[in-house]
């Protein structure tokens, strides 16, 4: 089972465990049971199979976001997520 954690409303799921990728079907599930859990939006760092995740949540009807958390410009970067996550 993939690794879950939630905190203030929103839910996480690894996607990568001990460096081994979970499959696409697998991705598939997990993005479709999120959407069926409600969410809106899937944010991928951008170095993690940017176009697979986004066609699978795009064939569920959620956005996908491509972020890169480790971005040089912290500030601004913290700050482009959370407008990101606080507008659905």
């Amino acid at each position: 089972l993939p690794h879950i954690t939630k905190n203030n409303g929103l839910a996480k799921i690894r996607l990568v465990n001990q460096g081994t990728e979970h499959s696409t079907d697998n991705i598939h599930n997990l993005i479709e049971t999120g959407s069926n859990s409600g969410i809106m939006k899937v944010f991928i760092k951008r170095t993690f199979r940017e176009n697979t995740v986004g066609a699978i949540a795009a064939e569920q009807g959620l956005e996908a976001v491509a972020i890169e958390p480790l971005d040089g410009h912290v500030t601004d970067n913290i700050q482009h997520i959370a407008q990101l996550i606080a507008n659905p």
